[in-house]
Order: C-alpha cells, then sequence, then structure tokens
C-alpha cells in the first residue's frame, strides 16, 4: 500500500486498497461464523481438560515430600505456568516474561508480593495498545495466590519462571519459546499443538456455553469485564474467542489405511495405532532379537522415565478403545490416568 501510494499511480494504488478491502471481507466473512478452522482444530481443547490438567498438577506436586529437588521444582514450574492461564482469565503471553518483586515497580510486569501478604498481578508494559493493569491475584484467585506464595516461598527468586534442568540455580530467566514448548509438551496427551491463543479461545467459550447451560447469555458488562482481564476487547470476544463445539466430542476416528493386494484390490487396514504398534514391535522383535537382548541386559540396572512411560500409555489409551479394558485398575492408579470429557490424561 505505502509502495502504490507513493508511486504516484493512482490505477495501482486503487487495486492495492481493493486487494487489502478484499482480505478483510475475506476474513470478516470466516472469521464471523465463530466455527473453529482447521488450524484452530488443531490446537483446541477444552476448557475442563484445561482444569484437569491443573489440578493433576497441583496433586502430583504437592504430594512430593522432598520439594528440594530438580524434579519438584521442574513441576512447580509447569503447575505455576498452567495456573496462571487458567486460574485467572488467560493472559497473552506477558505471563511467560513475569518477575517477582516485593515492592512496587513500575518498569516491567511483575508479580507484587506486598509486605501486607496480598499478592498482585501488575502489568505495566503496554501490551496490543492495552494500557497497564493491576489486580489482586489474592481476592480474585485465592488458589492461584496460594500456589505463588508456597512456589515463591520453596524457591526464592527473581524470574518467575526458569531454564528446565538449571536447578538450583535460578538466576537466569526462561526464554518465551522454552515457555510455548513447555505448555504445549502439557498437553501433548491430547493430540493438539495447545498455545496461549487456544487457551483464550477455549477459555471463552467455556464462559459462553457456562451462561448458555443456565439459560442466559453473557451481558455486555459480563463480556466486558472478562475482555478487560484478559487485555483484549469485547469486540474480540465475540468475533475471534468464542467458539462452537460440541459439549461431549467424542475422539475422531483414526484415518483409514489403504494398501494394495496382490490384484490391487484395495484392501482396508482397519487396525487402530495401537495395533499397529504391536504388529511392528512384534516384527522388529523377531528380526533384532539378539541385539534387542543384550541392550535390555545392558540398560536393566537403568531406572526408565516415568514420565515417558506416562505419555506413551496415555497415547494408547486415546487411540484405542479396547485398550482401556486392558489396562490394570493398579496401573490407571500408578500413573493417575482419569477419563475427562471422553480424553485420557
Amino acid at each position: 500500500m505505502r509502495l502504490a501510494f507513493k508511486s504516484k499511480t493512482p490505477d495501482l494504488y486503487e487495486k492495492f486498497s481493493r486487494i487489502v478491502y478484499d482480505l478483510g471481507e475475506y476474513f470478516e466473512d470466516d472469521e464471523f461464523d465463530n466455527v473453529l478452522s482447521p488450524e484452530e482444530e488443531h490446537k483446541f481443547i477444552t476448557w475442563d481438560i484445561v482444569i484437569a490438567k491443573q489440578k493433576q498438577l497441583e496433586r502430583q506436586f504437592y504430594s512430593i515430600q522432598n520439594k528440594h529437588t530438580k524434579r519438584a521444582y521442574e513441576l512447580n514450574n509447569d503447575l505455576l505456568l498452567l495456573s496462571l492461564y487458567s486460574l485467572i482469565p488467560p493472559l497473552r503471553n506477558e505471563i511467560k516474561h513475569l518477575n517477582f518483586t516485593i515492592q512496587r515497580k513500575r518498569d516491567n510486569d511483575y508479580i507484587w508480593l506486598d509486605t501486607d501478604g496480598e499478592i498482585l498481578l501488575d502489568l505495566n508494559l503496554e501490551k496490543k495498545r492495552h494500557e497497564p493493569i493491576a489486580f489482586s491475584i489474592t481476592k480474585d484467585a485465592p488458589a492461584l495466590a496460594n500456589i505463588i506464595r508456597d512456589s515463591y516461598t520453596l524457591y526464592p527468586r527473581e524470574y518467575v519462571f526458569t531454564p528446565k534442568n538449571t536447578y538450583p540455580n535460578l538466576n537466569k530467566k526462561a526464554s518465551q519459546a522454552s515457555l510455548d514448548a513447555r505448555l504445549k509438551a502439557l498437553f501433548i496427551f491430547t493430540g493438539k499443538s495447545v498455545s496461549v491463543n487456544s487457551l483464550r479461545s477455549s477459555y471463552v467459550s467455556y464462559m459462553v456455553h457456562q451462561a448458555m447451560l443456565k439459560g442466559k447469555l453473557l451481558s455486555v458488562k459480563e463480556k466486558n469485564k472478562i475482555a478487560e482481564k484478559m487485555r483484549s476487547s469485547r469486540k474480540y470476544f465475540d468475533e475471534s474467542y468464542t467458539k462452537l463445539f460440541q459439549t461431549n466430542p467424542q475422539q475422531q476416528a483414526h484415518p483409514v489405511i489403504k494398501q494394495e493386494d496382490g490384484n490391487n484390490n484395495d484392501v482396508i487396514d482397519e487396525m487402530n495405532s495401537y495395533e499397529r504398534q504391536k504388529a511392528r514391535a512384534s516384527s522388529y522383535y523377531h528380526q533384532h532379537r539378539e541385539e534387542i537382548i543384550r541392550k535390555q541386559k545392558e540398560y536393566q540396572s537403568k531406572k526408565g522415565s516415568f514420565t515417558n512411560s506416562r505419555n506413551r500409555l496415555l497415547r494408547f489409551l486415546n487411540s484405542s478403545p479396547n485398550y482401556e479394558k486392558t489396562m490394570k485398575d493398579t496401573t490407571k492408579t500408578k500413573y493417575n490416568f482419569q477419563k475427562v470429557n471422553g480424553v485420557w490424561i
């Protein structure tokens, strides 16, 4: 547009102006139906899954007896990250850049632990033309305030989030990219690529849906209040964040894989991912039996990863309806598996 304007060629400027206008119209047509796009569908999860995951992390952390270990600290960072995005209306990326402070400062975004015991979220930096905002977490979200207070008491530090695998050195701030990956990893079991924007959309859609269950719509005043806490506007609340979705979505069926038989006829492979994995594992084992046995003896004294084992079993649970019937109750208890809205977490 600028180049066309500077060229002083009215026809060229008019053409670019029309293109921009048409793109805007196309965007509005696509956005205002409030239906998840294919890209959004790849990232969207329902809010009950978010809350269930937050509660799970909270139980796991507070069940650890020795909290001064790397594992405990990493789990606490996960808990704090998700709690800041779920126990208050979710903000944007300013959460990932927060510092702790015990006195009022204006030069950055802070979690302010006041001397009277109150905890405030004090966002001083302008974000997408939204003015600075401060509010009491103690009053608005007491559960979150307790998690923050415990985190700071157990692990005194300047930066709210620090890089992984550095405990007890907490003198460096985690990058936004690393926290993006951390948030995504928390929901890897859903098969979705969860981001801050998808959490914001999930929360708004949940609030709209909850009001509908009570037989009413959110008022303009209620929408404005939520949008203000999210540092957004009612316009984007309605046009961008509110999404229509099934309240009890069934898991999508796995794609049917077609192969060809010897007569060039299509043969439908109806095996789900778990069954295909078993077949591949069996084939691989028979082909590499000696090597596998050697490696098993070599590593038999080493302890396996609890997290990796849990994620692997979750993938099987969520990909095979029959797998949960074969899993022992003791295994479900050991890994604290729960089924929320048709999805195992």
